[in-house]
């Protein structure tokens, strides 16, 4: 029997927090227009949970494609689809898997299962306001979603969600952060031990907008790390 699960890992699409952080980069916090100030202002929102925006939206009609690809190429196929509370990821989830076969429930549902049911999954949200100020552990949570992993019965899933979750959960994803784009799509082996070994980078993402453009096809990266440590 196989000692190990096959985990895809998918990063929302673009989201209006996302154009927020890029608009404050850009115009060093003091804005040039109407539109600079309400990106600006967007990001005072707590908690954020912000939706996709519109380059998103079209960022995945343009990746559904290959996501949907990556599905049929894995052998055994992906058995269910967790996704993070937060409506960019639950947005991003629905439209990647558009035109397949579909059960979407929440964790407490107890519909009858479908070829590939949709699940909401309460750990995989982004790092909250209490955690940025130390009164809950970002780390601890993020093991518990390792342990969520572990004991469902499921060897192959799909996990849609954040940039710092994921960086946090798997340490080779975080060592290679700058290739973490919105709508970016990476596989990794859970080990018996709680570890992800062989992690490698299956579609490339956005970085800075859909105007920029995205990455090709990519070469296999591998680590042996567990997901000790983080922030």
């Amino acid at each position: 029997m196989t000692k190990y699960k096959t985990i895809i890992f998918v990063r929302h699409s673009e989201s209006t927090n996302n154009v927020s952080k890029r608009t404050a980069a850009r115009t060093w916090g003091l804005p040039r227009s109407l539109e600079d100030t309400k990106n600006i202002l967007s990001l005072l929102t707590i908690p954020m949970d912000s939706s996709l925006s519109e380059e998103g939206l079209q960022m995945l009609e343009i990746q559904r494609v290959e996501f949907q690809r990556v599905l049929q190429e894995q052998q055994p196929p992906m058995e269910v689809v967790l996704y993070s509370p937060l409506q960019r990821a639950k947005q991003t989830a629905i439209s990647l898997c558009k035109g397949l076969p579909l059960s979407i429930s929440t964790a407490t549902d107890t519909a009858d299962p479908a070829p590939l049911p949709l699940e909401l999954s309460e750990h995989i949200y982004e790092k909250s306001l209490s955690e940025y100020l130390g009164y809950k552990s970002f780390p601890t949570r993020v093991h518990s979603f390792v342990a969520e992993l572990q004991s469902r019965h499921e060897r192959n899933i799909v996990v849609v969600g954040h940039s710092m979750f994921f960086q946090t959960l798997v340490p080779e994803i975080g060592r290679q952060k700058q290739l973490m784009g919105n709508l970016s799509v990476w596989r990794a082996a859970l080990t018996a031990e709680g570890s992800f070994q062989d992690v490698c980078l299956l579609v490339h993402g956005w970085r800075s907008g859909l105007e920029a453009g995205k990455g090709k096809a990519t070469t296999t990266t591998t680590s042996t790390e567990g997901v000790e440590g983080g922030k």
